[in-house]
């Protein structure tokens, strides 16, 4: 069975393309502020947004930082204090922790909002 080239093309596009929506849910600033503001504070899927996004800090642009806004940081702040308050959580120490390497890793830009 001989594939041509062109379909090998269409077919490595098409794996990449599919693999790619597989594993970046958050793509964005935007994304992470949305998906933040909408899920539960002291959730798993909480946790998990925040180390995507503290990766994302870390490995992203200063301007995508810059997108992330002082918005961002306010969301991130509301998370932290509702994993303080609510500090008996399962999830409420692990919440803690990924927020302020979050806000570590903004701090540690060149440019501050």
């Amino acid at each position: 069975m001989s594939v041509s080239d062109n379909q090998k093309r269409q077919m490595l596009l098409m794996h990449y393309r599919d693999k790619a929506q597989r594993n970046t849910k958050f793509v964005t600033p935007e994304d992470f502020r949305n998906y933040l503001k909408q899920t539960d504070p002291a959730s798993e899927k909480t946790l998990k947004c925040l180390e995507s996004l503290k990766v994302c800090l870390t490995s992203n642009t200063v301007s995508w930082i810059q997108s992330f806004g002082r918005e961002g940081v306010d969301v991130v702040f509301r998370i932290l204090g509702v994993a303080v308050s609510d500090g008996g959580s399962k999830y409420g120490a692990k919440i803690q922790i990924e927020s302020l390497r979050c806000l570590n890793s903004i701090m540690n830009t060149k440019v501050w909002f």
